[in-house]
């Protein structure tokens, strides 16, 4: 073999060594990538389930206010934001408040409740007349996992 050959068989050598690197570098980039996106679709995925179980915590929280409301209470306002819901309502009595606030005590979604004010509108009726009061009520829930004592 001739000088000239053995120098271009050598070049040729290093051109596959260059190129076998930069193939490797370009595979090893696409290998980091690909396990970049691999922790994204694990993050959405946990995402997609935290989703799905605060919406079910939320009909299911829907239920039980609805559900453990007296006859006699009725809400007017209500306002959710982060893990707080405060809402305002109306009763035929004091007893009716009481009752509502224990029932959703006792809820595994409820963690606390703040019942705010009650106020009374209308005029007490006279010895063995009905009483035409309506007391108002506002109260503030922390929606959580019942961690109250009365549990």
């Amino acid at each position: 073999m001739t000088k000239l050959a053995v120098e271009t068989a050598l070049v040729d050598q290093e051109l596959v060594v260059i190129k076998t690197s930069k193939d490797l570098i370009r595979v090893m980039e696409k290998e980091e990538l690909l396990n970049e996106l691999s922790s994204v679709v694990v993050a959405v995925e946990e995402a997609g389930d935290d989703i799905e179980l605060s919406s079910l915590i939320s009909e299911n929280l829907l239920s039980v206010i609805v559900e453990t409301m007296p006859s006699d209470v009725q809400l007017t306002s209500f306002a959710v934001s982060e893990n707080n819901l405060s809402f305002s309502g109306e009763a035929l009595s004091k007893p009716a408040i009481a009752e509502y606030e224990y029932q959703l005590r006792q809820s595994a979604l409820v963690e606390d409740i703040f019942l705010n004010s009650i106020s009374s509108s209308g005029a007490e009726g006279a010895i063995g007349e009905e009483e035409s009061r309506l007391f108002s009520f506002s109260m503030d829930l922390i929606i959580g996992g019942g961690k109250h004592e009365n549990k």
